[in-house]
């Protein structure tokens, strides 16, 4: 494989998905004979367990040693309940990227309208697009984000408005130990929704929900919905889930398992299903070794099963992709990941791969026909689809696409579909014409104009307005005032920046691959900037060298040599002159005093840690080179330690030990973040789930005091609070701002008050109860790039707190209190709209519970006026919310005295 950088508007990128989960086998006999060598871990899976052991780490429950099972689900309706009001939240803006998506797991072709398809991210939720994929609209909850695995339409005449979407990914953005293999952080999925609205309105399907919200269901984890084209009078239903094969009649309000057993996650192969069913009604079905009835089936009534698995099935399978042939049910492929045996591919990216077809009762193995360059990073990237007219026409993708015209009989006719972006998980035909075909990767959907022609393909290789990026990080020009550019490093789409105002211009490309930690300072020359970017695990660390109007005159990998025992490299830039730079190896602080002309690093002296791992860096403005740094442990019981570095570029620093007394023992620091004023306030930042989560020092770090506040469901931080990720202090008109991503949204205040600090919910309508993984501001002008990990960037210039609260008029909105405020019986609001559009009114007391719904639907652009009677409301606090979705929302407080 090969990673090249390059300075390009972001279209297909040459950067792969280093994902997959940790597998660890013992030596088995081969199934066909002789003996398999001894197990090693391949290069993918060190990969992935690097990422894995990084989620879990700073995830992880301390005192019980794992992720919470199903706090996806519980910390939003905590966040919901509880802090979903936002009586101080700016005018955020979406800033895309416009013009790549992220992963994507389900797509579909909407059978009766031309050009129309569903698709979902698998942290991005639920998108529509009416135009093949030069439009999409968001229609997913902001409040609970999907993690969508696959969509399915019910195809049958008159019953095309019904959808199902499938959730909670399986060994993708998993976690290390226990759970090992389940969803992004270990988040099991919320079942199975449905929509009867053509897709713009979904429901949980009660019949697929999860009690307590643990993995302990099979729908936790859906692999794919099949619907039975050929019933006319049931909605039948087939869904591949966790260890099982369920069936269901009446449109999944009820289900039979017709195959397998729930066992909980007990095996190191992973519990993978695959279920398909044929325009006539022919149902198959796989379940992989760790099942307990392991092997390939089919039905024609979807109760009863017959086992056609090969007689030379091996005796361990992970996962098993089924493609049925639409024009011949009697034709079935299968590509399989089995461990020690089949093909391998020559760079050791996979641990072995099998392919089989099955023709009128018959099966052929067709490994031996597997594409050379095939990889799948052991099943996560893999799929194998039929085209409706040609049953020899086979489609096999892993992190490539390939299409072979003789059913594989034949290498030689196997061709790659080169153009678009790598890391393939769906591919769906046009029902209108079945020359298209659309495929889902790690860069949204892609679109393959005449996938019949020789050779074939893309003639649209990104999706535009497909806003699924997941993002690690982000980094705002702190150098220019005014300057909106955002930088972020993504997965599998490199590090990008966003360098127009304009929503649909197009990122710039600085790095490939994954990006993660990232930085904007000063350039060798001050006429031009630099942008840092790196990899994981230390593999690079590149300086790119930009003029003012973008064009790269220099790239550079200043990466130090040494140990990077951290999947994510923390490096912080010194605000002091934007050149200097501090970068944690994994027990060594390095400095590098002129990064922005040199890669000449030296260990700071005395900076070391000799247990645990550098987890954060923060650095001081006011006064300048001091930075703190945190050590952090991989075992539970342990630490963490905190550590302040003062003149920190000179020959002889001063070190200091500083207290974490009040932290608890096994969490993770995070971040780290000065307040650019008064280098002796910092906040600390502990990610983990169960441990109180932000910590302030006021006299650097000597002594802490807890602000995770309204934050956190109790005092002592357990319950169904957010983790934390990210912080951010700035200063608006005098007055002390303070900024937090979470896995539930983006949060501010503008008083640390201890345990009592009250953190608002920031743009509810527009950035919603996604995760935020990075924050940062330029303290100038107060400008705000933010980075989900899911649904994109935003950003924002901070307005004075009394602003944000009495007004938000942007492009030509307003709320407004005629009256006089407190409101003693009734009052008056006065609300501005520039264009037509559906407005939500409402009233929420000051603990976040809705009292009244005020208006709830469309209005006319122009002037409206609303009445409230508080003479039936208790004295107290209240919040008026108004929104318009997707496009502007604004809250006046209200106090009422009766």
């Amino acid at each position: 494989m090969t990673l090249r950088r390059g300075l390009i508007l972001i279209g297909p990128l040459a950067g792969v998905a280093l994902l997959a989960g940790l597998v660890l086998l013992p030596d088995r006999p081969h199934p066909r004979g002789g003996s398999a060598a001894p197990y090693v871990l391949n290069k993918q899976q060190k990969r992935a367990m690097g990422r894995m052991k990084h989620d879990y780490l700073r995830l992880r429950d301390p005192s019980a040693g794992r992720i919470p099972g199903g706090i996806r689900a519980r910390e939003q309706r905590f966040v919901k309940e509880q802090l979903a009001r936002a009586d101080r939240t700016q005018e955020w803006v979406p800033r895309g990227p416009w013009q790549i998506g992220g992963r994507t797991r389900g797509v579909a072709v909407d059978v009766a309208q031309p050009n129309r398809l569903i698709a979902g991210g698998t942290t991005g939720g639920i998108w529509i697009s009416e135009g093949g994929l030069d439009s999409w609209t968001f229609v997913s909850d902001r409040a609970a984000v999907l993690d969508v695995t696959c969509i399915a339409q019910d195809v049958r005449p008159g019953h095309t408005s019904t959808w199902y979407c499938g959730t909670g990914e399986y060994y993708g953005t998993g976690s290390f130990g226990p759970n090992s293999l389940v969803s992004s952080f270990g988040y099991v999925g919320t079942g199975i929704h449905k929509s009867t609205d053509n897709g713009w309105t979904w429901q949980q399907l009660a019949s697929t929900a999860t009690p307590d919200l643990v993995l302990d269901g099979p729908f936790d984890v859906v692999f794919r919905v099949a619907t039975n084209p050929a019933n006319l009078t049931e909605d039948e239903l087939l869904a591949a889930t966790h260890g099982t094969i369920h069936h269901s009649v009446d449109g999944g309000e009820s289900w039979d398992l017709v195959l397998g057993s729930f066992l909980g996650e007990t095996q190191i192969l992973g519990h993978w299903t695959d279920a398909v069913i044929t325009p006539d009604g022919v149902m198959y079905a796989s379940l992989s070794s760790a099942a307990d009835q392991p092997g390939i089936f089919r039905s024609t009534d979807g109760e009863t099963w017959e086992d056609i698995t090969p007689p030379y099935w091996p005796s361990a399978v992970g996962r098993a992709v089924l493609g049925a042939a639409p024009s011949n049910s009697s034709t079935l492929y299968v590509i399989a990941h089995t461990p020690g045996t089949g093909f391998f591919d020559p760079e050791g990216w996979d641990e072995g791969m099998s392919l089989w077809c099955r023709r009128d009762g018959v099966w052929e193995d067709l490994t031996g026909s597997i594409p050379y360059n095939y990889v799948t990073y052991d099943g996560y990237a893999m799929y194998i689809r039929v085209h409706p007219d040609d049953e020899n026409m086979v489609f096999l993708a892993g992190v490539q696409l390939y299409r072979s015209t003789n059913g594989f009989s034949d290498p030689a006719d196997t061709r790659a579909i080169n153009g678009g972006h790598l890391d393939h998980h769906e591919a769906v035909f046009d029902p209108y014409d079945t020359r298209i075909l659309y495929a889902s990767n790690d860069g949204g959907v892609s679109k393959v104009f005449d996938c019949t022609a020789t050779p074939p393909g893309y003639a649209i290789a990104d999706d535009r307005g497909y806003i699924t990026t997941q993002y690690y990080s982000a980094a705002v020009n702190p150098i220019d005032d005014g300057n909106t550019a955002i930088l972020g490093g993504t997965q599998d789409n490199g590090s990008s920046m966003a360098i127009s105002d304009n929503l649909e211009d197009p990122w710039l490309e600085v790095d490939s691959a994954d990006g993660l930690e990232c930085a904007i300072g000063y350039g060798y020359d001050d006429r031009y900037r630099a942008y840092y970017t790196s990899w994981q695990n230390g593999l690079s660390l590149t300086r790119t060298t930009m003029d003012p109007v973008y064009h790269a005159v220099q790239i550079v990998d200043i990466m130090p040599p040494g140990n990077y025992a951290l999947w994510f490299t923390p490096f912080k830039l010194d605000p002091a002159n934007w050149r200097s730079m501090y970068l944690a190896q994994a027990d060594q602080m390095m400095r590098n005093p002129d990064a922005a002309s040199t890669g000449s690093w030296e260990p700071i002296p005395g900076a070391s840690v000799s247990v645990g791992v550098i987890s954060a860096i923060g650095v001081s403005t006011e006064p300048a080179h001091v930075v703190y740094y945190a050590e952090s442990f991989f075992q539970a019981a342990q630490g963490p330690n905190l550590y302040r570095i003062t003149d920190a570029l000179d020959e002889n620093p001063r070190l200091a030990t500083l207290s974490t007394a009040e932290f608890a023992p096994g969490c993770w620091i995070h971040g780290l973040t000065v307040d650019p004023a008064d280098a002796d306030r910092v906040i600390a930042v502990v990610s983990n789930y169960g441990v109180r989560s932000l910590f302030y020092s006021q006299d650097g770090g000597l002594s802490w005091t807890s602000v995770g506040g309204n934050l956190e469901q109790y005092p002592d931080g357990s319950g169904n609070g957010p983790a934390c990720f990210d912080a951010a202090i700035t200063h608006v008109d005098g007055t002390p701002f303070y900024l937090v991503g979470t896995s539930a949204g983006l949060y501010s205040t503008t008083a640390l008050q201890g345990d009592v600090t009250e953190w608002s919910l920031e743009g509810p309508d527009v950035i919603g109860l996604v995760r935020i993984e990075g924050v940062d501001v330029r303290h100038a002008d107060g400008y705000v790039g933010v980075c989900s990990h899911g649904v994109g960037a935003y950003s924002c210039f901070l307005r004075p707190v009394a602003a944000v609260e009495t007004t938000n008029a942007r492009a030509g909105y307003a709320l407004n209190l005629t009256d006089r405020n407190p409101v003693r019986g009734r009052t008056a609001l006065r609300l501005q709209l520039p264009r037509a559009g559906h407005l939500q009114l409402r009233l929420f007391d000051e603990n976040g519970r809705l009292v009244r719904t005020l208006a709830d639907g469309e209005l006319a652009a122009g002037e409206h006026h609303f009445g409230l009677d508080g003479s039936h409301l208790a004295s107290g606090v209240y919040f008026i919310r108004a929104s318009v979705p997707g496009r502007w929302s604004a809250e006046q407080k209200v106090t009422v005295i009766r």
